[in-house]
């Protein structure tokens, strides 16, 4: 005779729905990285048709960010970003909290380089919309994901 007993059936849903909970964290975290290199992607190259050359001159030296160039570093934010929030989920009880405090400082961070070196205003505010938007999808996406 086969007995299951109550305390096994909870255990085994509960564990069953926190690695479906977990699962779908993890996708949703990826949707949030691919479709803020998405949002970024089409804010450059709107901003290029638009006349944007996206040159940044500094100390004598140039740089072009070239599109490969925005969706690369986009998604290697995306997965700080995730990274960095799965390490405060793992070690805080208020990792929403604190990632959102941290996302909102590295986002002032990175418009310096923006003002810093010399560009033309085509190429600052499409960077500046870009870093935006790029914030804006990852701080509220990742954000609704968090634990605590």
């Amino acid at each position: 005779m086969n007995i299951i007993s109550p305390s096994s059936t909870v255990s085994a849903v509960t564990t069953h729905d926190v690695a479906g909970t977990a699962a779908r964290r993890r996708y949703f975290r990826a949707t949030a990285v691919f479709a803020a290199a998405a949002a970024a992607s089409a804010i450059w190259l709107l901003a290029h048709a638009a006349g944007a050359d996206f040159t940044m001159r500094a100390a004598g030296k140039s740089l072009t960010i070239v599109f490969p160039m925005v969706i690369v570093v986009t998604l290697w934010f995306g997965g700080v970003a995730w990274a960095a929030i799965a390490l405060l989920e793992r070690y805080t009880s208020s990792a929403a909290r604190i990632w959102t405090r941290l996302a909102a400082g590295i986002l002032l961070l990175s418009f310096v380089p923006i003002f810093a070196e010399h560009a033309n205003a085509g190429t600052r505010t499409a960077l500046v919309l870009i870093h935006l938007t790029v914030a804006t999808v990852l701080i509220s996406a990742l954000r609704r994901t968090a634990k605590g």
